[in-house]
């Protein structure tokens, strides 16, 4: 199963790039961050669904154009891919903001990649790591430590997520 999720963490990469070339525009992926190897579950796609559409919502509102929409499912979860017509710093500040204010947010992935291929960072933005969903320390560090046991990870994970699909109407 790990060999399959690290092939679509690649095919997904290599999408990001092939999007980039073709439109010349930069991009917007939107994944969520599940531990374990059951990515697809349905509440992980019901909640990424509406999480993408609520993101749809808000470039909408801020009359955003989405030059190119696509909702792909792989081993490794739910992927969203949204070329936009706007500079890439602008979406990266949209997609820190909306992950800073959202209920997901701890568990959202959303990327940044200019027309160049380059992907933008949080630290580019002054921002700090993100936080482990445990403690306060940095995320990574969690991970690479292993400081915390995986079935407590994931109980943690799907309480966020069930807790956004209870609290958000259909």
């Amino acid at each position: 199963m790990l060999k399959k999720i690290l092939e679509a963490r690649e095919a997904r990469w290599n999408h990001r790039l092939k999007l980039v070339e073709e439109y010349s525009r930069p991009l917007l992926t939107f994944i969520l961050n599940i531990p374990g190897s059951n990515k697809t579950g349905d509440v992980f796609l019901d909640a990424h669904k509406r999480v993408l559409e609520e993101l749809k919502e808000l470039l909408k509102l801020r009359q955003i154009p989405v030059i190119h929409l696509e909702r792909r499912i792989g081993h490794d979860g739910p992927e969203g891919f949204l070329v936009l017509d706007l500079p890439a710093e602008k979406i990266k500040e949209l997609a820190l903001g909306f992950e800073e204010s959202h209920s997901m947010g701890r568990i959202m992935d959303l990327d940044v990649m200019d027309a160049n291929g380059t992907c933008l960072s949080r630290e580019q933005f002054g921002l700090s790591p993100r936080k482990c969903i445990l403690c306060d320390a940095p995320a990574r560090e969690c991970i690479v430590l292993r400081r915390h046991e995986k079935e407590e990870v994931i109980e943690r994970v799907v309480e966020i997520v069930n807790n956004y699909l209870n609290e958000c109407p259909e």
